[in-house]
């Protein structure tokens, strides 16, 4: 199998966590709780071309306001992640007698709940993967990765809840020698080849990540 193919990426492009029809502002803002530690961990299923399904941790931390007034802006969310890949995948990637790190980004959609969105609102969240060596002896990389959520503002009181929605847009891969350039696996110019590797969210997990007060101002 020629190493090439062992680079992959999913479907579409990477994001900023945007919040759509809620409104963006700037600032922290006044009238908003401390935040509180948050996590949760999910998997999801990839369709690697030519492999087939490969499994996909990711777990994601946050401190997420247990309270904020309306009118008042939920302060930026800052996530910290790690991916982590099934040992199948971890033999489609390496490259043996080779040094080189793993690096890319992912878009990852959320679900955001409140008195006026009774229906959910999806938000946007651009993950970067940050540069990680491959093991040489061709065990899983587990990858740090980080991305935010926008400061949003409230109008109705209630219960605020942000879950994962659904699948990963996009999920995009880099290989990078130790200097720092694209990897030529090929040495004819041709650093990465396209892949697309769809990734679902399996079924039957928690996906609430956090939920907050949204007290009357």
């Amino acid at each position: 199998m020629k190493a090439t193919r062992r680079i992959w990426r999913s479907a579409a492009a990477t994001a900023v966590l945007a919040a759509a029809a809620v409104g963006v502002v700037g600032g922290t803002g006044a009238g908003t709780a401390s935040a509180a530690p948050v996590a949760l961990t999910v998997n999801y299923t990839c369709l690697v071309p030519l492999q087939g399904d490969h499994q996909l941790t990711v777990r994601l931390n946050s401190d997420v306001p247990a309270s904020v007034k309306v009118g008042q802006p939920l302060p930026t969310i800052a996530f910290t992640a790690t991916l982590d890949f099934d040992d199948d995948t971890s033999l489609w990637f390496f490259v043996p007698d080779l040094s080189y790190s793993i690096e890319g980004s992912t878009r990852v959609r959320f679900a955001l709940t409140a008195p006026e969105f009774p229906s959910s609102v999806p938000l946007y969240s651009d993950f970067t993967m940050t540069s990680t060596p491959f093991p040489p002896d061709g065990s899983t990389p587990v990858i740090p990765a980080n991305g935010v959520l926008h400061p949003m503002t409230f109008r109705q009181p209630g219960t605020g809840r942000i879950s994962l929605d659904k699948d990963l847009e996009q999920f995009t891969l880099r290989f990078r020698d130790p200097n720092g350039n694209l990897l030529d696996v090929e040495g004819d110019g041709k650093y990465a080849l396209p892949f697309d590797a769809p990734c679902t969210l399996n079924p039957g997990q928690n996906t609430l990540l956090a939920s907050f007060d949204i007290l009357p101002a």
